[in-house]
């Protein structure tokens, strides 16, 4: 859910700026109100809306209404339902007859829709979502049997339905309060600031690292102690117990009241102050904690709601500062009967832009219209889930030529995996052409990308296509994203089985640093060796020859002057073939590269400088994603046929060979038996 949250962080942030430059106050709980709707909808049902922008969306619309009057109607009723338990079964007529909510019977008739539309693509494209959760519990899909262990389609709908009502409100809140305080408290807001910049300096807070923020995590409890979603929660005794001489019996209903507990001084001190610390520095008695429930029963979704609160913030905080203004309450008086904790009045903050420098956010222009950096991390990010998809399909390729026992034409089907990714990250079409060929975007594109081989049609298409530049630039990413790395994944496999001692090198790094785990963005950071492997195949295949710029200013090389505007074509292959920068060039030597001890300027694959390719993070994604799969599953081997050596393409602008290159592959459980 982590890739789904930071997309929703990022229009969170967007839409406070926007505020800002309006020179408006920002309506805190309508704000994070539609970015905690975005994320609940999307980690509840998968259902990806962006309320915090389109209003009339049916989910969002048919959501708010539900939940503005169970918020209304359902508290007084709930309360009445805890103060006279004889009356539930009244209440329940009444709710089921006259005091239904607006928009309920069209929330749960979308919950159920988007059920059964699950339902119909089985196994296909399972989202990792709350509601996926609770169907593989369901009675007809779950291989439990007992009847305790599984629900029943109503609790179903039922569970998810209180999962996006608890996540949407109580998440909501924390984040409006946070803000207040934050407004009301400068030197706590730039504390955390402080964190941010030493614990994660320009990373995406990520999982992994908004746990090293601890202080952060201090203020959200100090926020939720202060000011809990939820007055009180109930409970059932499961055995009869005595408490300072009170005998509460088995069965019997007990109401737990949540904020009188966080409020009285016995457990914290000054309980009226706002104090941070006294969760930052360890002292506070766990169980005096509730905001979060306690125990077996502690709230199903905290760990998703920390999440979402705290990189909220991190995302917020880098790029705007709360203010106190005169009119800004130091105490807020809360709406009376509500079981949820809302103030009585709209709290609107004033915000102002950070200065950017302040918080090392520098943006830097690596190229007109784009940006680098940061941006392009979180943009690859975002793409991390597709990848995988396609990292899955490709191993089951392979699996299936080796079953088969035929070789393994390298260049079409790591081709096939390069075209799925780039067609899906570069245009967002969702296509299979390592199993569609006939798909109608992959014949198109194989048509145009098969031209692109040659320099005469390329130039002609660049002359045609500079006319529309947003349509060049794609097209660019997709001639450039596809045949790059679907090249340097071949040469990479071929390479492998004639170094076998490398390939079992890398599987052994895997094993030591992911275990079973999914190859996620951060697990493949991590994999040293294999960047090595990757570097090197790279350096002796290239996948482009050259690469051309144009001098800025006039500059003095080596007694050669190069006037400014002056066209100057770059020898990619020469360079990383020039024993100057890397002896024994012709041998291919993965260790040069991962004890450090090459020149930065000499490796050219990606280029270098403010002109580095665009590209780079999502190929090298790909190709570590596509590799960890891959030799998991299957072992590259040499025969007495693959040849050590073969000739590239005379014409071409890329690195092509004359002939396939055909790679037999056994699997590794085979291996490991036999």
């Amino acid at each position: 859910m982590e890739h789904y949250i930071q997309r929703c962080c990022i229009q969170l942030t967007n839409n406070i700026e926007e505020t800002i430059r309006r020179g408006e106050k920002i309506d805190v709980k309508r704000v994070y109100g539609g970015y905690a709707m975005d994320v609940i909808a999307g980690t509840a049902f998968g259902v990806e809306v962006n309320s915090q922008k389109d209003l009339d969306h049916p989910f969002v619309r048919d959501a708010g209404t539900f939940l503005t009057d169970i918020l209304y109607i359902g508290s007084y009723l709930l309360l009445l339902s805890k103060a006279v338990p004889v009356l539930v079964p009244f209440i329940n007529f009444l709710v089921k007859h006259f005091f239904q909510p607006r928009g309920y019977k069209s929330f749960i008739r979308n919950v159920q829709r988007i059920k059964e539309e699950r339902q119909l693509e089985e196994n296909r494209n399972k989202k990792p979502d709350f509601l996926q959760l609770m169907m593989s519990c369901e009675e007809n899909q779950s291989p439990n049997k007992d009847r305790m262990n599984v629900l029943s389609s109503v609790e179903v709908i039922a569970q998810a339905s209180v999962f996006f009502f608890a996540g949407y409100e109580s998440t909501a809140s924390t984040l409006q309060f946070m803000a207040y305080l934050l407004a009301l408290h400068p030197e706590v807001q730039e504390k955390i600031v402080r964190e941010i910049k030493e614990q994660l300096g320009d990373e995406i807070p990520d999982h992994d690292g908004i746990l090293k923020l601890k202080y952060l995590d201090s203020v959200i409890h100090e926020t939720l102690r202060m000011y809990p979603s939820f007055y009180f929660t109930d409970r059932i005794a499961s055995e009869e117990v005595t408490i300072k001489g009170v005998t509460i019996p088995k069965g019997a209903g007990v109401i737990i009241p949540i904020a009188n507990v966080m409020r009285d001084p016995e457990y914290f001190p000054d309980p009226d102050n706002f104090i941070p610390e006294r969760f930052y520095e360890g002292s506070v008695d766990p169980i005096s904690f509730l905001a979060f429930g306690y125990g077996p029963r502690l709230c199903l979704g905290m760990r998703l709601s920390l999440l979402e609160v705290k990189m909220a913030m991190v995302h917020v905080l880098r790029r705007v500062k709360f203010l106190k203004t005169d009119d800004l309450q130091e105490s807020l008086k809360m709406k009376p009967g509500y079981v949820l904790t809302i103030p009585d009045r709209v709290i609107a903050i004033k915000a102002v832009m950070r200065d950017v420098a302040a918080t090392d956010l520098k943006v830097r222009k690596c190229r007109e219209g784009t940006h680098c950096g940061r941006d392009c991390a979180l943009k690859v990010l975002r793409m991390e889930h597709y990848i995988q998809r396609c990292c899955v399909q490709l191993t089951k390729n392979i699996e299936e030529i080796v079953r088969r026992g035929e070789k393994i034409d390298v260049k079409r089907v790591y081709g096939g995996y390069t075209m799925d990714v780039i067609a899906g990250t570069t245009f967002g079409i969702e296509v299979n052409s390592q199993k569609d060929l006939d798909h109608p975007f992959v014949r198109d594109a194989a048509g145009f990308l098969s031209d692109l081989g040659t320099q005469d049609k390329y130039l002609v298409v660049l002359a045609i296509l500079s006319k529309v530049e947003v349509v060049a630039q794609a097209l660019i990413f997709l001639s450039a994203g596809y045949e790059t790395t679907a090249s340097t994944l071949q040469y990479m496999a071929y390479c492998l089985a004639l170094h076998p001692e490398v390939q079992e090198k890398m599987l052994r790094e895997i094993k030591e640093q992911l275990g079973d785990e999914i190859p996620t963005y951060e697990g493949v950071s991590k994999l040293k060796y294999l960047d090595s492997v990757i570097h090197e195949t790279q350096r002796m295949y290239n996948p482009v020859n050259s690469v051309n710029r144009v001098a800025s200013e006039e500059v003095t090389i080596k007694g050669i002057t190069i006037p400014k505007g002056a066209g100057v074509l770059i020898p990619i292959t020469s360079v990383m073939m020039d024993q100057e920068y890397f002896p024994d060039p012709d041998k291919f030597i993965p260790e040069r590269f991962y004890e450090g001890s090459i020149n930065p300027i000499s490796f050219l694959a990606f280029g270098f400088g403010p002109r580095l390719c665009i590209g780079m993070r999502l190929a090298q994604l790909e190709m570590k994603m596509a590799m960890v799969h891959v030799l998991r599953r299957v072992k590259f081997v040499k025969t007495d046929d693959l040849q050590d050596v073969f000739k590239i393409k005379p014409g071409s602008v890329f690195n092509i060979p004359d002939r396939v290159i055909a790679i037999k592959a056994v699997m590794r459980d085979v291996v490991a038996t036999g």
